[in-house]
């Protein structure tokens, strides 16, 4: 009976070491998310309820049993950490006064965007420029029609469409899908007719976009989609770094230690910045369609092509938003939160610290990728041209 023990013993140990080794090879990790992204960590977990608003289809949990205002999440005989994703809740005046400075300066963006597009001929469309009126949502209730752009306010205004098309904030708490699987449910996406007809409807709706400056939306991007270690990522990750071996790779950022059922690993490498701006610059120089956290918004919102109301911008929100929430007299409905999905960045020395370590090719390359958002949305790049001058 003891030989029997400690055999059974033996195989399960064996099974288990199989399953670790198996475990690395996939890139199936046991981690924590952090800055609203996955990051290899500890094994225990507390969910919020209200972390379920922003947390990714990268995880999904195999048992939920809630207790109180948090849910315990396990999976693989195990648990993982969800650092708490920042869910503001912001109160709106009430009474809101649009200033002439705002009326004006609103005014100016849309006259600047449309004299772009003329500069460059983009006013009208061609074989590589048509609007891309798969990724608006359109409100008629309450008339207002929003081209969404990851990484710039996203999740917020997904949360502000999800309680406008309908769905009660304990809906949004508890809910497994994100906001997107969740705005899709109730927003078909919309062909470029029937854009069209939204548009030019006598309901007279107010249409937006919201701009953020380019590289610094870029270098989010980065940190949450690659650095991280983000499993949905991992294949173009290890692509990206047999493509550019000469250029270092970088290991998963982590707060702590890699440990897999208790057991220390090495960390996993991921692209650096530079690989994978080099990536991006090759990609889009053979004409290839960017992925959605990190096309140009030129290209993924076709300003040129769609003539907004409201070109919003990251760094004036507040001001904005309360512009589009009460213009479109939503102020009673939305209950507005401002989500973030990362408490700590990326600040503006946080951008400059991945913007700078490129090379002057590299970042010439970069702008000219960009250069439409750069120019549309009046951003300043003129401290990383200078920041990477000297650098071969």
């Amino acid at each position: 009976m003891r030989l029997r023990g400690r055999l059974r013993s033996l195989i399960l140990l064996a099974m288990l070491s199989i399953c670790i080794i198996v475990y690395n090879l996939v890139g199936v990790h046991v981690g924590s998310w952090d800055d609203g992204i996955y990051k290899p960590n500890s094994r225990v977990a507390r969910i919020t309820a209200q972390e379920l608003l922003t947390i990714g289809h990268h995880f999904e949990p195999v048992t939920v049993a809630s207790s109180g205002s948090e849910v315990n999440v396990a999976t693989f005989n195990t648990t993982v950490n969800i650092t708490t994703i920042q869910v503001e809740s912001v109160t709106l005046p009430n009474s809101w006064t649009v200033t002439q400075e705002l009326v004006d300066r609103l005014a100016d963006r849309r006259n600047h965007v449309h004299e772009v597009c003329r500069k460059y001929g983009l006013d009208k469309p061609s074989e590589t420029y048509q609007p891309n009126a798969w990724e608006f949502l359109i409100n008629e209730k309450f008339g207002l029609i929003w081209c969404n752009v990851f990484k710039a306010a996203s999740s917020t205004w997904f949360y502000n469409f999800n309680l406008l098309a309908g769905f009660s904030e304990t809906e949004l708490l508890q809910s497994k899908d994100t906001p997107i699987q969740l705005a899709r449910k109730r927003y078909s996406r919309p062909s470029v007719e029937e854009l069209q007809r939204a548009m030019n409807s006598s309901q007279q709706p107010l249409s937006f976009m919201i701009a953020r400056h380019p590289l610094k939306r870029l270098v989010s991007a980065y940190r949450d989609k690659i650095l991280s270690g983000n499993r949905y990522f991992s294949k173009l990750s290890r692509s990206i770094m047999k493509q550019y071996p000469e250029l270092r790779a970088e290991k998963v950022a982590s707060k702590s230690s890699w440990a897999v059922f208790g057991k220390s690993v090495p960390q996993p490498m991921v692209p650096s910045f530079p690989q994978f701006i080099q990536f991006l610059i090759d990609e889009h120089t053979k004409g290839v369609k960017l992925d959605e956290h990190w096309i140009p918004m030129n290209e993924f919102c076709t300003p040129c092509l769609v003539s907004f109301d409201v070109y919003a911008k990251v760094e004036t929100l507040e001001e904005d938003g309360n512009y589009i929430i009460f213009s479109a007299g939503i102020e009673d409905v939305i209950k507005p939160k401002r989500i973030n999905r990362s408490r700590n960045g990326p600040t503006e020395e946080v951008a400059d610290k991945f913007l700078c370590q490129l090379s002057k090719k590299q970042m010439e390359g970069l702008l000219e990728v960009y250069k439409y958002d750069i120019e549309l949305f009046e951003y300043d790049v003129s401290k990383y041209i200078n920041c990477t001058q000297s650098k071969s």
